[in-house]
């Protein structure tokens, strides 16, 4: 069985840092994430491209399928403080135009796509810049007590 070709794009738009954009591209088996970091006060613009194994490729790809096929609540309100993030993915068999999600908690389904996400960049093989960046962002997800 080949594994489906799709472009996942998301835009994570936390309060407490810069913007960062991360496309996962699978073309004919080859998988790679590319990252965009904003400027800010506190990071200077970062542009990374990286390779992403298949299995964690198909992983994802199964997760966001059932996760925004399942999850029909409104995202909500954006508080004072936290993340909200933007997607879409493109497939010849799913889409999601667009889809997004504030600051989900562990038990909530969305986290599933959360933890998906970040388990494409292992910290020890990434810049400074981006492991940094990504250790902020993951200070803010109850990773610890997640169900899933």
């Amino acid at each position: 069985m080949t594994a489906e070709d799709y472009i996942l794009e998301i835009k994570w738009c936390p309060t407490f840092h810069a913007t960062s954009i991360w496309i996962v591209t699978r073309c004919e088996g080859a998988t790679t994430l590319s990252v965009q970091i904003e400027a800010s006060a506190r990071t200077p613009a970062y542009t990374t491209i990286l390779p992403v194994s298949s299995i964690l490729a198909e992983s994802l790809y199964q997760t966001v399928c059932y996760v925004v096929s399942r999850d029909t609540k409104n995202t909500e309100t954006m508080a004072r403080d936290g993340i909200i993030f933007y997607g879409s993915l493109v497939s010849d068999s799913f889409s999601a135009d667009a889809f997004e999600y504030c600051s989900p908690r562990s038990e909530q389904l969305p986290h599933r796509l959360v933890e998906s996400l970040f388990s494409l960049v292992p910290l020890q093989t990434t810049g400074m810049t981006l492991a940094s960046y990504m250790r902020s962002l993951r200070r803010y997800f109850d990773f610890d007590r997640s169900p899933f």
